[in-house]
């Protein structure tokens, strides 16, 4: 019966070999007695535990993934070497066959048996890790400053304002104007005028009092807009006869007002 085949993979072109029974050494993903009861299952089970504690202490995610990948190492120098292998779910009727997965999958696996059982582990050792975060922050805070060679300065980071001021007016500025022609003239640069602190102080206060003004004019404003509106009266129109009574002369034959036409 023949133990091993190819077919095509999904993204095309790349074949996968296909394994029809797993010898001893393989280790098997997925659930069931019989994956638990498959000999290469077992030693790999028991390679896990005699690793928890290393993986478990460990003091960083780079230590971890050392000791996982030392695991797995152990199941692929056998002889002959051991895979990790999950069912093939393309194939959806007839006998079962088996497909290698990658070196992520294989590690994701390696690292899940390892975590279990982490906080039992954790609590067994539990002045050891307190012991060890204590020394840690010893050493951490013994560090010293390394000394300045003799005859080397220190250089000392400074704020984009400084560096900024010290372009405008300085050799920084000078530098740039190394590259301009002869025949152009070049304007020499003007040093920064700072106010005084008086001036300044004042200015300051100006501009909070055109603030609170302009603040306070929008705010009326705001309050006459949402307020609602008073109707204007408007007198009514006068009749022809109540205006003629009024204004008309008869003698003039012409409008009574205060000032002569």
């Amino acid at each position: 019966m023949t133990t091993e085949s190819y077919a095509m993979s999904s993204s095309g072109g790349t074949p996968l070999r296909r394994i029809r029974t797993p010898h001893p050494h393989d280790v098997l993903s997925g659930r069931g007695g019989g994956i638990n009861a498959h000999p290469g299952n077992k030693v790999f089970r028991e390679w896990v535990r005699l690793r928890k504690e290393d993986y478990n202490l460990a003091p960083n995610k780079a230590e971890k993934t050392r000791v996982a990948l030392e695991v797995m190492d152990q199941v692929k120098q056998q002889n002959p070497p051991g895979r990790f292998l999950q069912k093939d779910t393309s194939v959806a009727s007839g006998p079962v066959w088996w497909i290698e997965v990658d070196e992520a999958r294989a590690l994701a696996k390696t690292s899940q048996a390892l975590r279990e059982g982490a906080p039992q582990i954790r609590l067994q050792h539990k002045e050891e890790l307190i012991e060890r975060a204590e020394k840690a922050k010893r050493r951490g805070g013994k560090r010293k400053r390394k000394p300045v060679a003799t005859g080397v300065t220190a250089t000392t980071r400074k704020s984009p304002s400084v560096a900024v001021a010290e372009t405008r007016s300085g050799e920084s500025y000078n530098q740039s104007t190394n590259n301009v022609p002869a025949s152009v003239p070049v304007v020499p640069q003007k040093p920064l005028r700072r106010l005084p602190t008086d001036e300044y102080n004042q200015a300051m206060e100006n501009l909070q009092a055109n603030v609170r003004e302009a603040k306070s004019l929008a705010e009326k404003q705001q309050q006459e807009e949402s307020s609602p509106q008073r109707p204007q009266v408007v007198a009514p129109l006068m009749s022809n006869s109540d205006f003629k009574q009024k204004y008309w002369s008869p003698i003039n034959k012409r409008p009574r007002f205060d000032y002569p036409f």
